[in-house]
């Protein structure tokens, strides 16, 4: 099942992937998510335990070995096709399940923007990793 999965790239999202999470949720809209999810500064402390990030970097890592996956079932190369084949599971997949929540638990609806984004996002650039980024080639030796 994991055979022709592209692991540097299934790496190389994992990691692109808490970045952006970091710079989106931390930097670009940190005081319109903390506003709407109505948290209070030791409440939004508490999502960057260790244990959190940790927990965190675990499910981007399954996620990316499940576009690793995915883009090798598709047979999908490059930057522009992983990244396809990203987006398909972003819109198909992630968007549609955690829209979920803001229909039937009663989550802030402006908040949707913001956390389906970063889907969306994610998901494209992790395809993309996955699809474009190459272990270098091994240099052989000369005889």
């Amino acid at each position: 099942m994991m055979k022709g999965i592209n692991w540097a790239g299934v790496v190389a999202a994992a990691v692109v992937s808490m970045a952006i999470g970091f710079l989106w949720y931390g930097m670009v809209f940190e005081a319109q998510w903390v506003a709407l999810m109505n948290l209070t500064p030791e409440q939004t402390a508490a999502t960057s335990t260790p244990l959190m990030m940790t927990l965190g970097f675990v499910n981007t890592a399954v996620m990316a070995v499940g576009l690793g996956w995915l883009v090798a079932r598709t047979a999908a190369s490059g930057w522009m096709g992983g990244a396809k084949v990203g987006l398909g599971a972003g819109v198909f997949f992630a968007a549609t399940t955690g829209m979920l929540d803001y229909f039937y638990s009663g989550m802030n609806m402006g908040l949707m923007p913001i956390n389906i984004g970063y889907l969306l996002v994610v998901y494209t650039v992790a395809g993309a990793l996955v699809g474009g980024v190459k272990m270098p080639a091994k240099a052989t030796a000369a005889a």
